[in-house]
């Protein structure tokens, strides 16, 4: 899911999204 990639992306970054928002805005940051 989206979710999922982004809370991989997320975690990438050495950061735990919590908001959905933010979770989208890592996405589009890892090129989800």
């Amino acid at each position: 899911s989206a979710g999922q990639t982004a809370e991989m992306g997320a975690a990438k970054m050495g950061r735990k999204m919590h908001s959905c928002t933010t979770a989208q805005q890592a996405a589009a940051l890892v090129g989800n």
